[in-house]
């Protein structure tokens, strides 16, 4: 990059970008859109510069800031709710894929089990109750007298 005071030629961590020089402006920055990504960017602006989340964070409205502002959350917390009234659960939905992002809803009902990405969610035959278990093990059964059986995945990805 070209340093925006002297003009030599220099070299800048990649996940900043390269700078500018903003006489009487905002001095904007985006962030890296991946963990592997070279693609910051920095600009000026007459006016404040727009909220830039990073790559591991989401864009939600904060139920507890008053103002309507947006703000910053991590990917894997996800927005938050505001559960209040009737809605006496806050539930979870985890990520469910490494670069995907959490859900938060309002409940009634308590919430289900929060399974993860490498999770299945099922009904366990011995509690009655539904839980979660690895996708490579599948759901548990209970076959009294008989042989329980396991047939893996048959493919690349599969679990």
């Amino acid at each position: 990059c070209g340093d925006p005071i002297s003009g030599q030629m220099a070299c800048y961590p990649l996940d900043e970008g390269c700078p500018v020089y903003c006489p009487g402006e905002y001095t904007c920055h985006q962030p890296p859109s991946c963990d592997t990504c070279h693609d910051a960017s920095n600009w000026c602006s007459p006016a404040p510069c727009p909220l830039q989340c990073s790559y591991n964070e989401i864009m939600c409205q904060d139920p507890s800031d008053t103002s309507g502002q947006m703000s910053c959350f991590p990917k894997t917390s996800g927005c938050p709710v505001d559960c209040s009234g009737d809605f006496a659960y806050t539930c979870q939905s985890p990520p469910m894929c490494h670069e995907c992002e959490s859900h938060n809803w309002c409940s009634v009902d308590p919430c289900p089990p929060a399974c993860t990405y490498t999770e299945v969610s099922c009904h366990n035959p011995i509690s009655g109750n539904m839980a979660c278990y690895p996708k490579s093990d599948g759901c548990p059964v209970d076959c009294p007298g008989e042989n329980v059986c396991h047939e893996p995945a048959h493919c690349d990805g599969c679990e």
